[in-house]
C-alpha cells in the first residue's frame, strides 16, 4: 500500500483470514465485499507436517486447524 492512501486497507481476524479492501469498488447492496482474502495467513509454518496417525480434528468449527484462539491480531 501507498503511503496516504486512504481507500486500500486489511483486516485480520481469529479465522486465520486477512482480508484486503479497497473502498473505492465493490460496494454493493449498501456493504462492502473485499477484493483480496488471504487465507490461513495466522498459521505457523511447519517445518515438516506431523504424521497422519497423530492428525486430530480441531473442535473448533470454522477456524483453521493451527490457528491460536488465544493470539489476536490487530491492524491499524
Amino acid at each position: 500500500f501507498a503511503p496516504g492512501e486512504k481507500a486500500v486497507f486489511c483486516t485480520g481476524g481469529r479465522d486465520g483470514n486477512i482480508m484486503v479492501w479497497d473502498i473505492r469498488c465493490s460496494q454493493k447492496d449498501g456493504f462492502y465485499k473485499q477484493v483480496k482474502q488471504i487465507s490461513g495467513a495466522h498459521n505457523k509454518a511447519e517445518s515438516h507436517p506431523p504424521p497422519k496417525w497423530k492428525k486430530r480434528r480441531s473442535s473448533t468449527r470454522g477456524m483453521a486447524p493451527s490457528v491460536d484462539t488465544q493470539q489476536s491480531v490487530t491492524v491499524v
